[in-house]
């Protein structure tokens, strides 16, 4: 994906993108091969290729998604 789907998803999603760490998630994105930069690599599966499964629920929940990419839209920053 590129930074511009990112934005593109969160917004679909009612939620907003972290400005602050998107350029650094996104780095690690492409070394990781597109799962999520806070799973190790022998826990891998389609399910934490970003956005992944539990990003929704996360951010509904903690207001943030575990990496903090994605945020809660009403939230100022993520915890």
């Amino acid at each position: 994906m590129e930074k511009e789907d990112y934005f593109k998803f969160a917004e679909e999603h009612n939620m907003k993108i972290n400005e602050k760490v998107i350029d650094r998630i996104l780095t690690r994105l492409s070394i990781t091969e597109g799962h999520c930069p806070c799973v190790p690599e022998t826990e891998w599966t389609e399910d934490h290729l970003c956005p992944c499964v539990f990003c929704e629920r996360d951010v509904a929940i903690n207001g943030h998604c575990h990496c903090n990419l994605f945020l809660k839209k009403d939230s100022e920053k993520a915890a």
